[in-house]
C-alpha cells in the first residue's frame, strides 16, 4: 500500500463519522416529518401535512430512487424497484404520511445493512494494514532502507523492537517475542531465537532481530493470506446465488399478486398494500452478510476459508479424516526418556550428548538440544551423514548415532540395549546411542509427540457428531496407540499416498461428506479429492494450494470452531429463507384480503427485513476477540 493509498484511507476514516451522522440526520428528519404528518401537528401552525410528507418522501427517499434507477438502467428486476413502485403508488393515492413512513424504515434498513457490512470489511481490512512497506537491509556492508518488495532472498533484514517484520525468513541473530496474530490469530507473542521462522506482517517485541529473508513482497505468506481473503469475500457460493434468484422470484410474485388483486378488488389502496408488504431483502442482504461475517471472523483467527461454497461444504461435513504425522503429532522428534548404562546420571549424559550436537540442524539434534539447553563446549565435531556425530567434550571422545554406527566403531552394546531398539522401533519410537570415552554410556528414546491441543480439538469435533478417521503411512501399532489416546473412530495404517485417495473416495461413495486434514506433499491428492480439503500452515506448498481451508496455526481447535460456525451460518441463512417465504406469503394474502393497510404493510415489510438482517448480523459477535497485530 503506497503513501497515496494511506492518505486516502485516512481521509475516508475522517469522513466516515460525518457520513454516518449525515445519514442518521436524514433518517431522523424524514421520521419526524412522517410522525408529525400522521399526528396532524402541521395543521396547528397552518401548514399542509400532505406537503410535508411529500417533500420528506421525495427528498429523503433519494437513495431509493437512485437504486431503482440503477436497476432499470441495467435491466434488472429487484426489490428496489418494487419498493420504489410501492412508495410512488402510495403518493399517487394520497397516502403521503404512509410513503414517508416507508421511506423512514427503508433508509434505516439500508443504513443498518451498510453499517454491518462495513464492520465485516473492517475486520478484513485489519489484515491489509499490518504488512510494512519499508525494510532495513544489509547491502555492501551497510544498512539501507528499501521497499520491502525489493528485498532479495538470502539478504539480511534488520527488525527493530516494536516494528513490523517486512519479509518471511529465519532469525539469524537476536532474540525477541513476536506477535503473530495477523498470521495465526493467536493473541500471545512467541519467543523467537536464531533458526526460528518469522513472517511478514507480524510484529516484533522489544528485542532487535536480524532475519535472513526467504520471501518478500507478494510472495510472502502474509500477502498470500490477504489475496486469499479478498478472493474468498468476493466468491459467491450456491446459497448466495440461490438467494439472488429467490429475491428476483419474489419480485415477480409480488407484481403478479398486485395485478391479480387489482383485477379482483379494483381497489388501488389494497394493491399498494400488496406491493409494500412483500420483500426479499432479508434473504438478498442477509445471506452475503452471514458469509462475510464467517469469513472475517475466522480470517482473524488464522483460518482462511476460501469462499461461500467452502462454508456451505463445511456445514455439510459429517466425517473428518486426519493425517497423523505433522497433523495430530508435531512431525518432529522429542526426547521421551533417557536410559543410562550402569546407573549413570541421565542429566549429565544428555548434556554431554547435546554438546556434540551443537551446530547441527538435524531434527534429532534439535530435539536433544531442546531437552538439554545447558550444553557445554565441544571440539573436533564431525558429522557422518545418516549415521551420527563424533566430537570431544571435556577431553573425552564422544560418539552419538544409531546402533550400527556405534557397533562398527567397536563399542560393545549389551543385549538389553539391543532389544530396546527393536521394542521402541515397533512402537514407532527411535533410539539414539551415546558412547563417552570409548564405552557405551546410554541411549536416548525419541518419539513424535502428540500435539497438546489435539485431544480437546477432536473431542469438540466428536461433540458435533462428526466421525473421526485417521490415515497414516506409519506402522499399525503406533498408529493405533495414537488413535486410542485421541478417541479416533477408525484407523488406516501403513498407507501409500494413493491409498489415502482410495479411502477418501470410498467414504464419499458410502454417502459421507468428507473433510480431509493434512500437511505433507503426499497429502495434497487426498486434500484435493475430499469434499473439503484443509492444509496446516506447517504444510507444503502443494497441500496449501489444493486446500479449501488454510489453518495458519497448527491448532486443530480452530478447525473445530470453523466447522461449528459454518453450521451455525448455514442455519441462520436457512432461517432467513424460510422466514422470508412465510412472512411474504402471509403478508400478500392478508393485504389482498384488505386486512393490511399500506402503513401496516410497510411496517411488516421493513420489520421482517430488519429482523433477518439482524439475524445475520449476530454472526459478527466476537469479531474483536483476537486483537490485531501492530
Amino acid at each position: 500500500m503506497g503513501a497515496q493509498q494511506d492518505q486516502e484511507t485516512s481521509f475516508d476514516e475522517v469522513l466516515a463519522p460525518v457520513d454516518h451522522r449525515l445519514r442518521l440526520a436524514v433518517i431522523a428528519g424524514v421520521a419526524l416529518a412522517a410522525a408529525s404528518s400522521l399526528l396532524g401537528l402541521w395543521h396547528r401552525v397552518g401548514m399542509s401535512a400532505d406537503w410535508i410528507g411529500l417533500v420528506a418522501t421525495l427528498a429523503g427517499g433519494w437513495p431509493i430512487w437512485m437504486e431503482a434507477w440503477e436497476a432499470i438502467r441495467h435491466r434488472q428486476i429487484n426489490m428496489e424497484i418494487t419498493m420504489a413502485m410501492g412508495v410512488a403508488a402510495a403518493l399517487g393515492i394520497g397516502q403521503f404520511a404512509t410513503a414517508a413512513v416507508v421511506v423512514t424504515f427503508t433508509l434505516f434498513s439500508m443504513y443498518l445493512e451498510d453499517l454491518t457490512k462495513s464492520r465485516g470489511k473492517r475486520a478484513l481490512e485489519v489484515l491489509l494494514r499490518a504488512a510494512p512497506e519499508k525494510a532495513t537491509v544489509e547491502r555492501d556492508g551497510r544498512w539501507v532502507d528499501l521497499r520491502a518488495a525489493d528485498v532479495l532472498a538470502g539478504e539480511r533484514v534488520l527488525v527493530k523492537g516494536g516494528s513490523a517484520i517486512p519479509v518471511d525468513g529465519r532469525v539469524v541473530e537476536g532474540r525477541s517475542a513476536v506477535q503473530e496474530s495477523a498470521i495465526t490469530g493467536e493473541p500471545f507473542a512467541k519467543e523467537k531465537q536464531p533458526g526460528d521462522r518469522v513472517f511478514a506482517g507480524t510484529t516484533n517485541g522489544n528485542g532487535t532481530l536480524e532475519v535472513e529473508a526467504s520471501r518478500s513482497g507478494t510472495d510472502t505468506t502474509y500477502a498470500r493470506i490477504v489475496q486469499l481473503v479478498r478472493e474468498a469475500s468476493a466468491r459467491r457460493g450456491r446459497t448466495q446465488r440461490l438467494a439472488d434468484r429467490v429475491a428476483q422470484g419474489i419480485v415477480y410474485v409480488v407484481l403478479t399478486a398486485a395485478l391479480l388483486t387489482y383485477a379482483w378488488t379494483r381497489n388501488p389502496i389494497t394493491v399498494v398494500s400488496v406491493i409494500l408488504v412483500a420483500g426479499a431483502c432479508g434473504v438478498a442482504a442477509g445471506t452475503p452478510l452471514a458469509i462475510l461475517a464467517t469469513i472475517a471472523k475466522h480470517a482473524r483467527r488464522g483460518v482462511i476459508v476460501k469462499g461461500g461454497e467452502t462454508i456451505e461444504a463445511l456445514a455439510r461435513v459429517d466425517t473428518v479424516v486426519l493425517d497423523k504425522t505433522g497433523t495430530l503429532t508435531r512431525g518432529e522428534p522429542v526426547v521421551e526418556r533417557v536410559q543410562c548404562y550402569e546407573q549413570g546420571d541421565p542429566a549429565l549424559f544428555l548434556r554431554t550428548i547435546a554438546s556434540v550436537e551443537q551446530g547441527s540442524d538435524h531434527p534429532i539434534a534439535r530435539a536433544i538440544l531442546r531437552a538439554s539447553p545447558g550444553a557445554t563446549a565441544a571440539s573436533g565435531i564431525q558429522y557422518i551423514a545418516g549415521r551420527g556425530v563424533v566430537g570431544t567434550v571435556d577431553g573425552k571422545p564422544v560418539l552419538v548415532g544409531n546402533l550400527s554406527f556405534v557397533a562398527e566403531r567397536g563399542i560393545s552394546i549389551p543385549d538389553g540395549l539391543r532389544r530396546l531398539a527393536d521394542e521402541e522401533h515397533e512402537q514407532g519410537r527411535m533410539v539414539v546411542y551415546g558412547a563417552v570415552g570409548e564405552a557405551l554410556a546410554g541411549a536416548i528414546v525419541l518419539t513424535d509427540e502428540i500435539r497438546s491441543e489435539a485431544a480437546a480439538s477432536l473431542a469438540s469435533m466428536r461433540a458435533q457428531g462428526l466421525r473421526l478417521v485417521m490415515l497414516t503411512g506409519d506402522r499399525r501399532r503406533p498408529a493405533s496407540d495414537v488413535a486410542a489416546r485421541l478417541g479416533i473412530d477408525e484407523v488406516h495404517a501403513e498407507l501409500l499416498p494413493e491409498d489415502k485417495i482410495r479411502i477418501v473416495r470410498e467414504l464419499k461413495r458410502s454417502g459421507r461428506r468428507v473433510c480431509f486434514v493434512g500437511d505433507g506433499i503426499n497429502d495434497a491428492p487426498a486434500i484435493a479429492e475430499a469434499d473439503v480439503g484443509v492444509a496446516l500452515q506447517s504444510g507444503t506448498e502443494a497441500a496449501m494450494e489444493t486446500a479449501d481451508v488454510l489453518l495458519m496455526t497448527n491448532d486443530l481447535g480452530r478447525l473445530a470452531e470453523a466447522l461449528a460456525d459454518c453450521r451455525r451460518t448455514q442455519r441462520v441463512i436457512l432461517f432467513n429463507f424460510g422466514g422470508t417465504m412465510v412472512v411474504d406469503l402471509a403478508g400478500i394474502a392478508l393485504a389482498a384480503a384488505g386486512l393490511l393497510g399500506p402503513l401496516l404493510a410497510a411496517i411488516v415489510h421493513v420489520g421482517s427485513e430488519l429482523a433477518f438482517i439482524l439475524n445475520s448480523a449476530r454472526l459478527f459477535a466476537g469479531q474483536d476477540a483476537v486483537p490485531p497485530s501492530g
